[in-house]
């Protein structure tokens, strides 16, 4: 999966979204991870842009480093977290800090216009919807970031959506608590840069790699260091796939470091010749 090459065109693309999309349920966020390329099946406007390069990249991420699912165990409370953002929904069912199944989708045109009150409320509802047979007689926690949601059955019904979307939740037996952000997701965008795990996140095809290669090894800064310690210094706040294999080959190509190592053997013990 890592090696999967850059959809040339539709087809190509359509097989790669193929087989990550049998594995969707083993992959947090998937439907908001694929939204760029997804968009490139439209008609005429297959355009393999930054974003759907980085898109590209996280999806090989993601199912490589997809989480083991757990069974799910009656006799255990389940966990729902569910968040909304302005691309798609996602959810997650867990056990004991387990996930036993993910789900998401891209929000349709209408959704899109609504309130973030309402995308998160929808998020719920078809979370709750799609693992009924789950949660239904059993008293479940809702733990999401949308602090208007927690006192959700308390609240006093005010528009049409909050009566259609509410009517839904009265056969279910739950409590809403309310997350922290940094309780969520291992990626995120900020101030336009995608980060993994708080680190930056560089695509592999991006010719940023031999920028930061050259700088955090040939540089002053870098001192053409061995591989051990120019991997350390790359990886403390900077990711991407195969990060530690291209700092070995880079490493092993400087010619100053080769010349500074050298084939050299110890010294044997000095000997006196008299």
């Amino acid at each position: 999966m890592v090696e999967w090459p850059i959809p040339k065109n539709v087809k190509q693309l359509r097989g790669f979204l193929g087989l990550t999309g049998f594995y969707r349920k083993f992959v947090q966020h998937y439907a908001m991870l694929a939204a760029p390329l997804t968009a490139l099946l439209k008609r005429n406007s297959f355009l393999w842009t930054n974003s759907a390069q980085q898109a590209f990249e996280l999806l090989k991420v993601a199912m490589s480093e997809a989480p083991v699912l757990s069974l799910p165990n009656f006799e255990e409370q389940f966990v729902l977290e569910t968040d909304a953002s302005g691309a798609g929904m996602g959810a997650v069912l867990i056990q004991q800090g387990h996930p036993i199944c993910y789900f998401s989708k891209q929000l349709c045109p209408q959704m899109l216009q609504a309130s973030t009150y309402v995308r998160e409320l929808c998020a719920i509802i078809s979370a709750v919807k799609k693992w009924r047979t789950y949660l239904l007689g059993n008293t479940f926690i809702i733990y999401m970031d949308q602090r208007s949601l927690r006192e959700l059955m308390t609240q006093v019904i005010q528009t049409p959506e909050q009566q259609f979307y509410l009517a839904k939740l009265l056969v279910y037996s739950y409590e809403i608590v309310q997350a922290t952000p940094s309780d969520f997701k291992e990626f995120e965008y900020l101030n336009g840069l995608l980060f993994y795990k708080g680190k930056l996140f560089i695509p592999s095809a991006s010719p940023l790699k031999l920028v930061l290669l050259e700088e955090f090894h040939g540089s002053t800064i870098g001192g053409h260091s061995g591989i051990h310690r120019t991997f350390g210094r790359l990886q403390e706040n900077i990711f991407w796939h195969g990060m530690r294999q291209d700092v070995e080959k880079f490493v092993k190509a400087c010619a100053i470091y080769q010349s500074l190592v050298g084939p050299f053997r110890p010294c044997g013990l000095c000997v006196n010749q008299s």
